[in-house]
This record gives structure tokens, C-alpha cells and sequence, in this order.
């Protein structure tokens, strides 16, 4: 049993058969929100006779900000929160059930993960039952293995914006969120078990290697490379060796690299329910 989780609540377009954007919120308790500037939504808020009601949608909005299906603090946007798990595929079968049971619930409805209007994150947690926050050399390894490879499929609003950067992260009460990934990491259970065994793969070396002895690494790493003397060289602050020197030495790593390049040419257009009807 592994003694950390992986998670997420990534972000998500609605849009309808012909293409027409809904507001996430509107889908909620049949209230309406007008679509407008991201970020905006609370502002934007009319209930079906045109008033402003802000006392109510902020009661109602409030509900949705926890629920498995929901929405975050844009009404633009719906946001789904699987459960966590400690593995990959565990991880990817979580998050199908919540796409599986949108499609139920909303037929007709699209998700994508690209967006010309709004900013879709497609943030990973690393849950440790504590807070944490993450060293440079984490968030370092982090950006080499999985960040640098996916921003380029944040699509051309996120961009723009300021959530399109290396090193991004919160400090939570259960770890921390890694919020550099845009959405399209979740637009496969390709992509997704890719993405997520990236973030895996680091994080459960760091863990590994955390308190060890240098005579303990040792006898564990196969790197011909490495000496004892180059292991100093890679020890950072808390103990902790920075896995995307040895990682970067391995075909896994050349591999992925042509991975998220072929998906950059492809985009990671369109509504992705299609993709995760498929078994898991």
C-alpha cells in the first residue's frame, strides 16, 4: 500500500450537439447564468425572470463547489473530483464513473477539454493525509517529466492566461495540487494513465529514496552513472534526490516525449465522453 494518493479536479467546457457553450452552473437545480467573462460568473447571475439574485445563487452555487460533479469558482466551467487512488489505472477507472454517470444524467451534453473561452486546468493532487509544500527539486522534477511535455496543450486561452506557467502548485490539508497540467491530460484514458504515471513515477521515487542512507541508494540504484560521489551531488534540501537526472536516462522518458508530441498535433479536440465509454 502506497502512502500517498493521486487526484484531481479538472476543468471542463459543456457544450451542447451543436456546439453551443453552456454555462456548467446551468445544468444545477435549473437555475441560469449567463455565459460571459471567465471568472465573472457570480456577477453574471439571473434567475429565469431576469432579477439579480445573488443571495440565492451564492446558497445554491455554494453546494456544488464539493460535489463529485460540479463546478468551481466560474460557473462557465464544470469540474469533475474522482476519488483519489494509488494507482494509475485505479485513478483513470475513478474518473470514467464521473464521466459515465455526467453522460447519464446529461445525454446529448459534450465535455472538452480545450477551450477558446475559458482556462481548463487539469490540476493533480499528491494526497499524503498532511499539508505539504513542495521544494523547488519536486516541483523541478515535476515540470521535467510531465509539466513541459503538456502545457503545450493548454489551447490558446489558457495561454494567454495566467495560469499557463512551470512550478505551479497549492499547498492543501491532505498534500499539495500540482496545477501546471492543462485539462487535455484527461481527454484519453491514454493520456491520462500516461499523465498520471509521470506524476507517479517521481513522486513514488522521491518517496522511495526519502531518508535513505547514501550506502542504502546505493545498493538499490542499477545507474551505471552514478558514484557516490555524483549522489551528493544530486541530494537536495529534506533529504530528497532529484529523479529527472536518472529519469531522463531511460527509453520510459524518450518514449513519453513522443507520446505528448503526438498529441500536440492532434490537439485533443472535441468531446472526449467517446473516449472513456471504452473499458479501462
Amino acid at each position: 500500500m502506497l502512502p500517498f494518493t493521486l487526484g484531481g479536479d479538472p476543468e471542463f467546457e459543456v457544450r451542447d450537439a451543436s456546439g453551443k457553450v453552456i454555462p456548467a452552473f446551468n445544468l444545477f437545480e435549473g437555475k441560469q447564468a449567463t455565459f460571459g467573462e471567465a471568472g465573472k460568473g457570480i456577477l453574471e447571475y439571473r434567475t429565469p425572470d431576469g432579477q439579480d439574485d445573488k443571495n440565492e445563487y451564492n446558497m445554491n452555487y455554494r453546494k456544488y463547489l464539493h460535489t463529485r460533479i460540479g463546478v468551481d469558482g466560474d460557473v462557465n466551467k464544470l469540474e469533475l473530483r474522482p476519488l483519489p487512488a494509488e494507482s494509475a489505472k485505479d485513478f483513470a477507472r475513478n474518473f470514467k464513473s464521473l464521466v459515465v454517470e455526467f453522460h447519464a444524467k446529461y445525454p446529448g451534453l459534450q465535455l472538452h477539454v480545450v477551450s477558446d473561452k475559458v482556462s481548463l486546468g487539469g490540476h493533480l493532487h499528491f494526497g499524503m493525509y498532511k499539508p505539504m509544500t513542495p521544494s523547488a527539486s519536486v516541483l523541478r522534477m515535476l515540470d521535467d517529466i510531465l509539466g513541459k511535455r503538456v502545457l503545450p496543450l493548454s489551447g490558446k486561452f489558457r495561454e494567454q492566461s495566467k495560469y499557463y506557467k512551470l512550478s505551479a502548485y497549492e499547498t492543501k490539508s491532505w498534500g499539495f495540487e500540482y496545477r501546471t497540467p492543462p485539462a487535455a491530460i484527461f481527454y484519453s484514458p491514454d493520456t491520462l494513465m500516461e499523465a498520471s504515471m509521470n506524476f507517479f513515477e517521481g513522486l513514488n521515487t522521491l518517496h522511495i529514496i526519502m531518508g535513505m542512507s547514501k550506502e542504502e541508494f546505493m545498493a538499490l540504484d542499477k545507474t551505471p552513472e552514478l558514484t557516490p560521489e555524483k549522489y551528493d551531488s544530486y541530494v537536495v534540501k529534506e533529504n530528497i534526490i532529484s529523479f529527472s537526472d536518472f529519469y531522463k536516462r531511460s527509453t520510459d522518458y524518450k518514449l513519453s516525449i513522443e507520446f505528448w508530441k503526438a498529441m500536440e498535433v492532434h490537439g485533443c479536440k472535441g468531446d472526449i465522453i467517446p473516449n472513456w465509454l471504452e473499458e479501462v
